[in-house]
């Protein structure tokens, strides 16, 4: 044919915190193949800075939950538990 042609591949979305919903890579006669290697988030480096995002977002909730549901003296107690020597960090 030689026929310049321009494609352009977006990574396809991880969802909410650790939900992953699926590829977002198409159904039907629209769709990106090899699907197992596009899913796997071949296509660049958003997929970890989506992960790391993730990450730091649901230790940021985990902690504010934490904090408003537990005394500060409970919280530390589970954070540095008591043994026969005293306190271990």
């Amino acid at each position: 044919l030689h026929q310049n042609a321009l494609a352009c591949v977006r990574q396809p979305s991880q969802g909410p915190t650790f939900g992953i919903k699926g590829g977002a890579a198409g159904g039907g006669y629209a769709q990106a193949i090899p699907m197992e290697e596009f899913n796997l988030h071949l296509t660049g480096d958003i997929h970890a800075i989506t992960a790391a995002h993730n990450l730091l977002a649901a230790a940021i909730d985990a902690r504010l939950f934490h904090e408003k549901t537990q005394s500060d003296e409970a919280l530390f107690n589970r954070l540095a538990p008591v043994n026969k020597s005293g306190i271990h960090f």
